[in-house]
Order: structure tokens, then sequence, then C-alpha cells
């Protein structure tokens, strides 16, 4: 079990939540840890539950409003009842600013009939249980037992935390519940609640999705962060292997031009100027200037193609501009933010 334990963890965590204790994230405020109302503890499991249940896919800044819209416009504040009476039009208008509002309000209505019938108007009292509900997956489960029943049985882990976890080298897992079982391996029991809203938390404010703030991190000023600045490095890599370098010609040399005769390719010089050009000098062949094309792209050479090829410059290849956009395509998908 040593053998998987991060180098130097115990380090990285605590200069993170020395950097995390000077900023304000928005999980410190409207995370669904603070979301329930404690006038009774049954109210304060439920409204952590609904909260959990709202948080996947839904921004805090979005979350804590929508808790409160629910608070205010039920009749008796957000409980069992309120949920169990109220249609699904109505509920679905409340949460619609969350994401999957559609699926999560058939949640919500079936979680108040499970819990009703099967659980005495209580939330369950173990992980299994929870998660058996409709919409509850393994990192609410998780949480929940920790807020709602002070019991410490797992790390809740959302996409902050498998990022990060990723980033600082912790482990190298591609779904979040390998991250969370990597985690529970080496981070000892007392942390296994408070690491997801420590990472949370830094995942909104420091080592964001989109545009990390490395120079604002103690961790690469220290060298504790093996991917600080590594984003950076990769985009001039990936622009540096699709550059291109065009050779320049004289106005007396003429461009070279690949001839596509019986699946061989030969090199030919044509001239430029149509005037100079023989009345038959390419019959029935294909060509490819600059870059080639596609064989289903190549048209045979007529004289209207000299004389176009000779009224404007050599454009671009479509390789070659297809090339660019996809480039930017994926670069633009890579900086997509996920959503906590």
């Amino acid at each position: 079990m040593e053998e998987n334990v991060p180098e130097n963890w115990e380090t990285v965590y605590n200069e993170i939540k020395e950097m995390k204790q000077k900023v304000l994230a928005p999980v410190d405020e409207q995370g669904s840890h603070t979301l329930g109302d404690k006038r009774t503890p049954e109210v304060f499991r439920f409204q952590t539950l609904v909260a959990l249940m709202l948080s996947s896919q839904t921004k805090d800044t979005v979350l804590g409003p929508t808790m409160k819209s629910l608070k205010e416009n039920l009749p008796k504040g957000l409980c069992l009842e309120d949920i169990r009476e109220i249609d699904e039009d109505s509920l679905n208008k409340l949460i619609e600013k969350v994401g999957f509002h559609n699926r999560k309000t058939i949640y919500l209505k079936q979680m108040a009939q499970i819990l009703e019938e099967k659980y005495d108007g209580d939330i369950p009292k173990t992980v299994e249980e929870l998660m058996s509900i409709p919409g509850v997956g393994p990192k609410m489960g998780y949480l929940c037992m920790g807020i709602a029943w002070k019991k410490n049985v797992g790390i809740g882990v959302d996409v902050h935390v498998h990022r990060i976890s990723n980033i600082l080298g912790w482990c190298n897992t591609k779904t979040e519940e390998q991250t969370r079982l990597a985690l529970q391996s080496f981070l000892p029991k007392d942390l296994w609640q408070e690491v997801n809203f420590m990472l949370v938390g830094f995942g909104q404010t420091i080592c964001l999705p989109r545009g990390r703030r490395c120079n604002d991190c103690t961790l690469a000023s220290k060298g504790l962060c093996p991917s600080a600045f590594q984003e950076k490095s990769l985009v001039k890599a990936k622009r540096s292997t699709s550059t291109k370098k065009v050779k320049k010609r004289s106005p007396s040399t003429s461009p070279e031009v690949d001839v596509i005769q019986d699946q061989k390719t030969v090199h030919e010089e044509v001239p430029t100027g149509l005037n100079e050009l023989p009345p038959n000098a390419l019959p029935g062949k294909k060509m490819k200037l600059e870059s080639p094309l596609d064989d289903s792209q190549q048209e045979t050479l007529t004289e209207e193609h000299y004389s176009k090829a000779a009224a404007q410059p050599l454009r671009r290849s479509r390789r070659t501009a297809a090339a660019a956009s996809e480039y930017f395509s994926r670069q633009h998908l890579h900086d997509i933010e996920d959503l906590a």
C-alpha cells in the first residue's frame, strides 16, 4: 500500500489548505453542506439530500439561489410534504436554472415517494440505500452520509476532485469512482470529508478548469505541482508541429507541380503563364498544387485551370486549412469548463 502513496502529498495538501484559507469560494457559501435548514434534524437531512440531487452539473452560484427559491415558494419551506404535493410543472419551474432540471424534477418526485413509503419520511441511513434512489450517485451518497448523518464512510468525488487529483499526480484515473478508491488508499480517514470541499474550492478559485492560475499558485512556485504551466507548453508544441514552411520562389522560377500518372508521382516544371503553356502539355493528367488533395478532389487539367492559376495566387491547401480547423476545434473543446 505504501508504494501507492504519492510523494509529498501531505505537503501539497497543506499548501492547498493555506491558499484556500485566503479566498472565499462559491462552495464555502452555497455548497450543498451549507444549504440545509437546521430547524429540525429531519428537515436538515431532507434539504441536504435535495441540494445534493440538484448539485450535479450545476454551479454552486446557481444551486444556492435555487434552494432559496424552493424554501420561499413552497408552503412548508421545503420539506417532504412540499415535494410530494407540488405538481411537476410547478416544481420544474422552481428549479429551471439547474442542469437537467426536467430529469431532476422527476427524480425529486420519485425520491419523496420512496422516502415516505420505505423510510418513514426520513432519508436512508446507508450509502447503498441512498444510491438506490433515482438521481443519487456515489458522490452524492458519500457526501450525504457525511453531512446529513455525520458518518465518514467515503470520499465524495466530483469533477473538481477528479480533475485536480490527476493534475497533482495523486492518481492516474479515468473515472470519479477510480479516483475515490485511489484517494481513500492513502488519505487519512479524518480528511475524507473535508477533501471534497477543499479541492472544490481550490478548483473554483485557483486551479480552474479553464485558464489555470499557475502564477497565483504556490504549488507551482515551489515546484510541487507536476502539471504547472503544462497546458501552455502543449499548445506551443501543437502549433509548432502544425506549422508548414513554404519555399519562396523568385518570379522567374516556375511553381513545382506534382503530376500523378499510373499511381506514381513525378515532379515537372510547369510554366506559370498561359501563353508559355503548350496546347496539349498535360492532356488528361491530374495535378496537385502545394499540398495534395484526395483523389476524389483532383480534376483533369483544362486550359481554364491554367488561366485561373495564372490570374490568381496559389491558395492554402484544403488539408492545411482542415488541419488548422481541427486543431482549434480540439482546443475549444478542451477549454470548455466542466461544471461541478
